[in-house]
């Protein structure tokens, strides 16, 4: 979660699913998404970019070393 320093009440989330749209779609039916996210409805203001999206670019940043 990403909270905005602007405003505390603005967050951002996002997760990362390693498997196909069958296999995202299936957990998120075993795991009840929909009346999770129902009752969070109360507390949503508005919601500006909902999906799903492939990383197509995965950058690793080396390790400083001292």
């Amino acid at each position: 979660m990403l909270r905005s320093l602007a405003d505390e009440n603005e967050v951002v989330t996002f997760g990362f699913f390693d498997g196909t749209m069958e296999e995202f779609e299936r957990s998120q039916d075993a795991s009840d998404y929909e009346e999770r996210r129902r009752a969070i409805e109360p507390f949503v203001e508005a919601v500006v970019v909902n999906g799903v999206y492939e990383v197509v670019v995965d950058w690793s940043v080396p390790k400083a070393t001292a």
